[in-house]
């Protein structure tokens, strides 16, 4: 794939994220970053968005052309974020680590990086997001956020 094809794609799919304000991938510099530029750009368009690729060939040593088929798909909105099962952890050490936002546009980005920084105070073992769509509404959906708790206080060597 030729650097001008990949840069192509990378900011197709970039733009498939409903025209949010956001600066475009760097360019990919060979096949398999250009794969990885696509997995980060589809990683972080909007939920519902996506993006169909048709490769055609007229023959073995000819060029591939690729058709892309870009659905930006209806914006999804976060309504309420939920901590399950915490009881020692004040809810706004948990909603400053947060990155996907009440009231903002869902973002598979934002909910993996908010279940990342959780996971990494000192008194959570784990945690696991599960977004469940309202009902009555396409539109919104809530975040819920299931906390084990470790122990509050540890001393480490």
């Amino acid at each position: 794939m030729n650097r001008r094809v990949s840069i192509l794609i990378v900011l197709i799919l970039a733009l498939a994220g409903c025209g949010r304000s956001a600066s475009p991938p760097a360019a990919p510099e060979s096949t398999a970053s250009a794969t990885e530029a696509t997995s980060s750009a589809v990683a972080q368009s909007p939920a519902g968005s996506g993006v169909q690729v048709r490769i055609s060939t007229t023959g073995s040593d000819l060029p591939v052309a690729l058709t892309f088929f870009v659905d930006p798909g209806n914006r999804v909105y976060v309504r309420h974020i939920t901590f399950n099962n915490v009881t020692k952890i004040n809810d706004e050490v948990l909603r400053r680590e947060m990155r996907q936002l009440e009231g903002g546009v869902l973002s598979k980005a934002l909910v993996t990086r908010s279940e990342e920084r959780l996971q990494r105070l000192p008194y959570i073992k784990s945690v696991k997001t599960e977004t469940k769509p309202v009902p009555g509404t396409p539109d919104l959906v809530d975040v819920e956020v299931k906390v084990e708790e470790g122990p509050s206080s540890s001393l480490h060597e």
